[in-house]
């Protein structure tokens, strides 16, 4: 069987009560309300000593992503996904209604208020988010009216992961990428492979399989093959489907 259900599949979701496949899988960092700065620390003097990703991982549930130090946030209860009924009056809906996630209230607590807005674009997107700006100090995320092919929750899960790491300025640690394909960018393989982990893993095989493997996992579930002169993972990710 392979690891990842086919996310176009109306089969459900493999949710359930933590022990069980439980609650969100989101990658914070050190700026967010529930990070263990004590283990940071740790994991960074480690590095500093030659330890490797996976015993620092291990250990203190932090990894170094390109610069931006990383851990997965504790498991709580799932997410709620209500479908927003935008109208000429109400254009947006504050996140914290429209995805209700106890696991990102308690470590960024501010983007509960992140307006969700109705997406228009000709484009075929399943979602967006947009950065920070003056008149949106925290962005904003954009889905359409109609779901597309994928669980709006998953789409939801992959856009906070990307409002996470713009909290988190994590895209200033990993310089310009726009010589590779979109998909290929590291912050798009970061929030697939955060959305992946959340909706189809367990705790056990995520605790198991660390993050930048399944990360190397998820790129070969939807591309099939590894692009030319992108590091996907260390070690490199198998050909083909992953197998359980």
């Amino acid at each position: 069987m392979a690891l990842w259900d086919n996310p176009y599949a109306p089969a459900p979701r493999r949710r359930g009560p933590i022990g069980d496949p439980s609650a969100t899988a989101l990658f914070a960092g050190e700026k967010s309300q529930t990070a263990d700065h004590a283990a940071l620390a740790t994991a960074r003097q480690m590095e500093g000593t030659g330890a490797d990703r996976r015993e620092i991982w291990d250990k203190t549930g932090w990894w170094n992503d390109g610069g931006a130090w990383s851990y997965e946030a504790s498991p709580d209860k799932p997410p709620t996904y209500n479908p927003p009924n935008w109208t000429k009056k109400q254009r947006s809906f504050p996140l914290g209604f429209v995805h209700s996630d106890p696991t990102l209230r308690k470590a960024y607590p501010q983007m509960g208020l992140m307006p969700v807005k109705e997406l228009h674009s000709e484009e075929e997107h399943q979602g967006l988010f947009m950065g920070k700006d003056e008149q949106y100090p925290l962005g904003y995320i954009a889905m359409p009216r109609t779901p597309g092919k994928i669980d709006p929750s998953m789409v939801m899960q992959h856009e906070k992961q990307h409002a996470v790491d713009d909290i988190e300025n994590a895209y200033s640690h990993w310089g310009d990428e726009s010589h590779l394909p979109w998909e290929f960018q590291r912050q798009e393989r970061r929030a697939q492979n955060s959305s992946h982990r959340d909706y189809h893993m367990t705790p056990e095989q995520r605790k198991k399989i660390a993050p930048w493997e399944s990360e190397g996992q998820v790129m070969q579930y939807w591309y099939g093959k590894d692009n030319p002169g992108v590091d996907l993972t260390q070690p490199h990710p198998p050909t083909g489907r992953v197998q359980k």
